[in-house]
């Protein structure tokens, strides 16, 4: 299996890199680099007076593999780097050239930084980010500008109890195995799906309790069920926006990673992938590990 990194050459996506050559040397797999070349949104066009269209492209994908390299061996030290290293110049939009790579490659996850360039419309965590996140069928490590290392030993995994937790769950124990890593499990309580249980609005206090409780048993039952009993070490659930309930979490115990689905239940409890994953995304000081999930009717 292979870990798969997109870069575009910026400072902001070297956490990116590191994180990536982490996780291929610490799990045993290989490291594939890449790098889109979009000519059309690019500052290529003058080449068009002078070159050949194939000539553009020999030349610039030429170029381009070079600094691919360059970048890498500027980016990560040797004694982090995995025992197989690839690298990839593809020609065309980032997003499609990304997610095509990574269905033709055996990959087992997809790692990008989340801010990039500014020449290039911020690609990363912006349309690019989004869409690898929206479409990706493996899963997708978004890794801040600050990122140092791809170790993580504590994960912190945010579950809605929809179907689509358990997936979660299970993807985030084989990582925290492979880690050797805990896992927090955290559940966001969100006050209005309360008041629709028929709650007298007079003792919304004992209701919440009683709510609570009963939340709590079902995600242990829930780590019972995958077997994941033997990394995940608390469960919490808060009374809180779910993007602030997780971020707030994981920033409290200083967790190395936070991990999420991107699909969830709908209305009130409607957890991934919409506002509140994007504001986790964009909020989290330390990675995202976002694991793809089909739409719940």
């Amino acid at each position: 299996m292979t870990v798969l990194c997109a870069t575009d050459f910026s400072e902001n996506s070297q956490g990116a890199l590191r994180l990536a050559a982490d996780l291929a040397r610490g799990t045993g797999r290989s490291l594939l680099v890449t790098h889109a070349v979009d000519l059309a949104a690019g500052d290529q066009g003058w080449r068009v007076l002078v070159e050949a269209p194939d000539e553009i492209e020999a030349s610039v994908r030429e170029e381009a593999q070079q600094r691919l390299e360059s970048f890498f061996d500027e980016s990560v030290d040797a004694s982090r780097r995995p025992g197989l290293v690839r690298f990839e110049v593809c020609m065309g939009s980032p997003a499609e050239a990304i997610l095509d790579l990574a269905s033709k490659e055996a990959t087992s996850m997809v790692v990008v930084g989340t801010r990039g360039a500014s020449r290039l419309r911020e690609i990363f965590l912006g349309s690019v980010a989004n869409s690898l996140v929206r479409q990706s069928e493996v899963p997708v490590v978004l890794a801040p500008p600050e990122t140092a290392s791809g170790t993580f030993k504590t994960i912190v995994v945010g579950l809605d109890l929809s179907p689509v937790s358990g997936p979660v769950l299970r993807r985030a124990a084989t990582l925290a195995r492979e880690q050797d890593g805990r896992i927090h499990v955290v559940h966001a309580l969100i006050v209005p799906e309360v008041t629709g249980l028929a709650m007298s609005l007079n003792e919304p206090a004992s209701r919440l309790s009683e709510l609570r409780a009963e939340r709590h048993a079902q995600l242990r039952q829930l780590v019972s069920d995958e077997g994941a009993q033997d990394v995940v070490d608390e469960v919490h659930v808060m009374v809180e926006a779910p993007d602030r309930a997780v971020v707030s979490h994981a920033a409290t115990i200083n967790a190395d990673l936070i991990a999420m689905g991107t699909r969830g239940r709908r209305g009130w409890s409607r957890f991934f992938l919409g506002n509140s994953a994007e504001r986790t995304m964009r909020r989290a000081g330390c990675p995202v590990f976002v694991v793809p999930i089909g739409h719940e009717d």
